[in-house]
């Protein structure tokens, strides 16, 4: 998967690539490469989708089957996803993987890091382990995050439809 760093398309390399090997997109009559490879990332973000929308993925069960969802603002645009995953301070985001925060919850910016493998696994043991009252404690710091990243969203733009 490639992305054109001037117009932002995504471009898929097999349908794309021209007899000199460059990667071509309407905003680029000269055959310049202007696009970035973001393979991993994407497939990162495949893989979230799969795991709650797709009934026959290995993982749905766990996921979409849970309730889980995509946020509209990620579901609709990979752009954002991805500008969000490289807006975190991670000095090698390559190590990384998305967790939810809250695993009660969907998948969006307020409610999503990045996190190691080994993390991950601690996080569940922990995550499986709270008591009611963490629970109550954590539905409130949950709900407060996500009122305050739509409100900023709002300012930019944004209708409460195109963030949830």
């Amino acid at each position: 998967i490639l992305e054109c760093l001037k117009c932002h398309d995504i471009i898929v390399r097999s349908h794309s690539k021209n007899y000199s090997g460059l990667f071509l997109c309407s905003c680029n009559p000269k055959k310049i490469k202007i696009y970035t490879d973001n393979k991993r990332i994407y497939g990162i973000y495949l893989g979230m989708k799969q795991r709650c929308y797709n009934k026959n993925n290995a993982s749905y069960n766990s996921y979409g089957g849970k309730g889980i969802f995509v946020c509209s603002y990620w579901l609709n645009d990979f752009l954002h996803f991805k500008n969000w995953w490289y807006s975190l301070d991670k000095n090698d985001n390559n190590k990384y993987s998305i967790d939810r925060i809250d695993p009660r919850y969907e998948y969006a910016p307020y409610n999503c890091q990045l996190i190691s493998r080994s993390d991950n696994s601690a996080k569940k043991s922990i995550d499986s382990k709270r008591t009611e009252e963490q629970l109550i404690k954590d539905t409130y710091s949950f709900n407060k995050k996500k009122q305050e990243w739509i409100f900023s969203m709002k300012e930019l733009g944004y209708s409460e439809e195109e963030l949830i």
